[in-house]
Formats: C-alpha cells, sequence, structure tokens
C-alpha cells in the first residue's frame, strides 16, 4: 500500500528522516498534560509505517494485534502505546490521513 498523505506534519518528517521526525514529534508533547513516546514506542511507530507501506492489502494489517477498525469506513487505528494510536484511511490501496491521535 502506498502511503499518500499525512494529516500530522511531524509524522511525515518522521517517516522521511528518523532524526529530525523525532524531534518533530517531540514538539506534539510539549504541552502541559501530553504523554510522548519512550523510545521502544518510537520503534514501534516506524515498523507499523514501514508495514503500512509494504502490506498488500489491509487485511495483513487487520491481523496485527491491537489493529482495528475505525468508527467510518475505510478508516484504520493500531495502538503505538496506551494513550498514542496511528490512525489512517484507505482508499483504492492508499493509505491517507495518517495521523497520531491520543486517547485516554
Amino acid at each position: 500500500m502506498e502511503l499518500t498523505s499525512f494529516r500530522c506534519q511531524p509524522l511525515k518528517t518522521f517517516w522521511q528522516n528518523d532524526a529530525e521526525g523525532r524531534t518533530a514529534l517531540a514538539s506534539l508533547w510539549q504541552q502541559e498534560g501530553q504523554l510522548g513516546l519512550a523510545d521502544m514506542q518510537f520503534e514501534k511507530l516506524r515498523t507499523m509505517l514501514g508495514f503500512l507501506a509494504c502490506a498488500s492489502d489491509i487485511n495483513e494489517f487487520l491481523a496485527l494485534p491491537y489493529a482495528g477498525r475505525g468508527v467510518k469506513p475505510g478508516d484504520y487505528c493500531i495502538a503505538i502505546s496506551e494513550v498514542w494510536y496511528l490512525s489512517f484511511h484507505l482508499k483504492d490501496d492508499r493509505v491517507t490521513r495518517l495521523d497520531l491521535v491520543e486517547i485516554y
């Protein structure tokens, strides 16, 4: 599947360049009450983005632990940590609107 658009610009930066992306993502968590990601979770996020880019169809993704469908048709997500989820929309084997969502 092809990763075509990102709602979260720091996530796009992370996909394109690991070191710059980690710094960009850290800026998301500088607000009071925000919980950041540990190194292990950055690795999981990198793995999930790579997996999505290489997966042949959505069923491969849905077979992963903690992967699920969103409320709207074509929306999917996977847990990266206890509160952070990678969410996206899928249409015609194109992964769009990639975002990091904080859920308490």
